[in-house]
């Protein structure tokens, strides 16, 4: 986020959403959001991903607004923030891809584990269930996107819905669908079938 972009009245807004107010954190929102999202989108290539670190990135703003009337350069501040979740997730996916790859690296002719088809099944079935329990509108996304592969675009045109809230009612669904399979999974195998499956 370089350059000189700060937000008009920018600390009577701080301290106005330092009280709590709403509106005014809203403002701040609609003007820093663009920024932090095109930052994080650039480093992680990643639409979802942005999203999730703008929301993350707004979060510790309102998480800390009692503070916010004694930053200097709220600019700047808000800046490092969004780095430092953008980092930290690079970090998160990479290890996570490494983790992966030594795990798939250790299977050698069924040796280390031979039940995989049967976790993969149970994983199935737990996914499948996840989905069932999505609201309609999420669910109808879900299916379109990433079981029948059609794009935002397309998928906006035959829900009649605008790309924007496509993209809104799928990040939901996924959030949904990683916390139950999670909660409803264990063990080692059923864990990586899991990120392998929902993030593919």
């Amino acid at each position: 986020m370089p350059g000189n972009r700060t937000a008009p009245n920018e600390q009577e807004l701080l301290a106005l959403v330092a009280t709590g107010d709403v509106q005014a954190f809203s403002q701040l929102f609609d003007h820093y959001r663009p920024f932090v999202y095109t930052s994080s989108l650039r480093m992680t290539g990643e639409e979802m991903l942005a999203e999730e670190i703008v929301q993350d990135t707004f979060l510790k703003v309102w998480l800390n607004k009692n503070t916010l009337t004694g930053i200097e350069n709220f600019q700047g501040w808000l800046y490092r923030v969004a780095a430092n979740l953008t980092l930290n997730a690079i970090k998160k996916e990479r290890l996570h891809q490494r983790t992966i790859q030594e795990w798939l690296a250790n299977i050698h002719d069924g040796e280390h584990y031979h039940g995989i088809e049967e976790d993969e099944s149970k994983f199935r079935n737990i996914l499948n269930a996840a989905i069932m329990r999505l609201p309609a509108r999420q669910k109808e996304t879900y299916e379109l996107i990433k079981q029948q592969g059609y794009k935002r675009d397309e998928a906006a045109a035959l829900l009649k819905i605008s790309p924007e809230t496509v993209k809104y009612h799928l990040d939901q669904a996924m959030k949904s669908i990683r916390a139950y399979c999670m909660a409803q999974t264990d063990g080692e195998i059923i864990a990586i079938l899991c990120c392998l499956i929902l993030f593919s």
